[in-house]
């Protein structure tokens, strides 16, 4: 032991050796606090002592032994109050003797246990101060100078290793932090809906995740393989030499082919590498816009139908009334044209009417107006009107059993029925026998439109109620049309919380169905 002997060296750099090899036994910061305190003390045969941290120009105890709990609880020394604060702020160390009465020291807290002689020290680091060490011993031996020198030597090293704890703290979390980000990043990188691959120099699949996978439709193994493989329309060599010169990613579409029908991809490619520079590898990000080239290509297909819808009746009506303005015909001819002037427009009409309706439906600005329907007789109605139009077609009606009342708006309902005739007659071009089959099942009405007429491709089938769509063959490029009725009827049937749906069950004809629900009426048991 140290305490009260001056003049051994050797006994210091063994007791130095000693602390060293005790602190470099761990990295925790708070137990480098423990044993430097502890290691101290009985070194220099002290009574307490106590361990100051400096934290935004406040010295707060984290270590103490000998101190009330309260005491170390509630002290707080702002930097230059106090003989802790002054020590911090100079940065120079104190052997003090007995009561201490000394104007340096501001705000001297007064204690009543009796302290016969204290050493304090700063502890450094390469930043500067980090904090105050004091040890006190109460009885009739003070602290010497050369204690105090050597206190300071204990203090250097107990800084050293505390840094040293705290650069270790710093490091584990910041790896911490790193694998939380890794994990962050590899839950994103496996769970997002895009799909990502990252290539390497060679032009291979480095990383892929399961989006990526699927939106390729690849179900064997991808990693290793060549980038020309899985999109092979893709301008590899093109996007390398644009990212050559701009830090822009680049945007291309690419169509793939497969078994299921061909999708379109957006890919959106960046460089691993700092641009602009050789990229080091690529990063792929893959949207499927499918759906949106479909949409926006229907929309185009619809512009362009509208077009001609719109300008043959104009063109019609208008060629007629300059003819009749013209020249002078007979009563009969004059009727003639003025009835195809009138069909004209009433075909005009419609197709206003059906915009309309669209409009309205899709922004729910369309108001039902419910009653009592019943489906049969709304059928039976729509059908004359067909019988006379059409005379080369058969139209039936087959209602099986009672057809209870749906809730329903009259008109509206009328309409998806027209709808559904209409295109069952535009589709039929041979004529032929069109059935009307009603009938109930548990709390609903199903009704069903069927034809003979050239039927419905099956890859098609899932987007005839979409608006502005068109199965493309000869026969609607002839007829014409917009591809409203059936989006208009779809929104009707599901305004009245019904479903509809469209088959073609063989090579020739098809069948539409709706379904609406309705509230049967338990039979009511008679009274004896």
């Amino acid at each position: 032991m140290v305490g009260g002997q001056e003049g051994r060296p050797r006994e210091q750099l063994a007791a130095l050796y000693e602390i060293g090899r005790a602190l470099n036994s761990t990295l925790e910061p708070d137990e480098v606090l423990d044993l430097i305190l502890g290691m101290t003390l009985d070194l220099f045969s002290a009574d307490a002592g106590s361990i100051m941290l400096l934290h935004e120009g406040l010295l707060r105890i984290h270590r103490a032994r000998g101190l009330p709990p309260e005491v170390v609880e509630k002290t707080v020394v702002p930097l230059g109050q106090g003989i802790a604060g002054w020590v911090a702020l100079t940065g120079e160390m104190l052997l003090l003797n007995g009561r201490i009465d000394d104007p340096r020291f501001r705000n001297l807290v007064r204690r009543d246990d009796e302290i016969s002689s204290s050493l304090c020290t700063p502890l450094r680091s390469r930043q500067g101060v980090i904090g105050v060490m004091m040890v006190r011993r109460a009885g009739s031996t003070p602290f010497s100078r050369s204690q105090l020198d050597f206190f300071a030597s204990v203090a250097d090293q107990a800084a050293l290793a505390l840094e040293n704890a705290r650069l270790f703290r710093s490091e584990q979390e910041r790896s911490w932090q790193l694998a939380r980000e890794q994990q962050k990043f590899q839950a994103i990188f496996r769970d997002m809906a895009d799909g990502v691959l990252v290539i390497d120099p060679s032009d291979r699949i480095a990383h892929l995740n399961a989006s990526a996978r699927r939106l390729l439709d690849r179900a064997g193994e991808i990693s290793g393989l060549c980038l020309a493989e899985l999109l092979p329309r893709f301008p590899l060599e093109l996007v390398r030499e644009t990212l050559k010169t701009q830090s822009e990613p680049f945007e291309a579409d690419v169509t793939l082919q497969s078994g299921s029908g061909n999708s379109v991809l957006r890919v959106t490619a960046t460089s691993l590498g700092p641009c602009p520079v050789e990229p080091e590898g690529l990063v792929l990000l893959l949207h499927d816009v499918t759906e949106r080239v479909r949409v926006e290509r229907m929309k185009s297909e619809f512009l362009s139908a509208v077009s001609h819808e719109l300008k043959t009746p104009l063109t019609t009506v208008s060629g007629f009334l300059e003819l009749m303005l013209n020249r002078e015909y007979d009563r009969p001819r004059q009727e003639q044209y003025l009835s195809i002037s009138l069909a004209e427009a009433q075909r005009l009409q419609r197709l206003i009417e059906d915009l309309l309706t669209l409009s309205r439906l899709e922004s729910g600005q369309f108001h039902l107006q419910p009653g009592p329907v019943r489906l049969d007789r709304v059928a039976a109605g729509v059908l004359s009107g067909f019988s006379e139009r059409y005379p080369g077609f058969s139209f039936k009606l087959e209602v099986l059993g009672e057809i209870p009342e749906v809730q329903g708006d009259g008109d509206l309902l009328a309409q998806v029925l027209l709808n559904l005739l209409s295109n069952s007659v535009k589709y039929s071009p041979d004529g032929g026998e069109v059935r009307v089959l009603v009938r109930a099942e548990n709390q609903s009405v199903r009704v069903s439109v069927e034809d003979q007429g050239i039927g419905i491709p099956r890859d098609k089938i899932p987007f005839v109620f979409d608006r502005f769509f068109r199965v493309d063959n000869s026969l609607t490029r002839s007829t014409g049309g917009t591809g409203l009725g059936l989006a208009n009827a779809r929104y009707i049937v599901e305004g009245h919380g019904g479903t509809i749906w469209g088959e073609s069950p063989g090579e020739k004809g098809s069948r539409f169905t709706f379904v609406l629900p309705c509230e049967r009426k338990e039979p009511q048991e008679s009274e004896a």
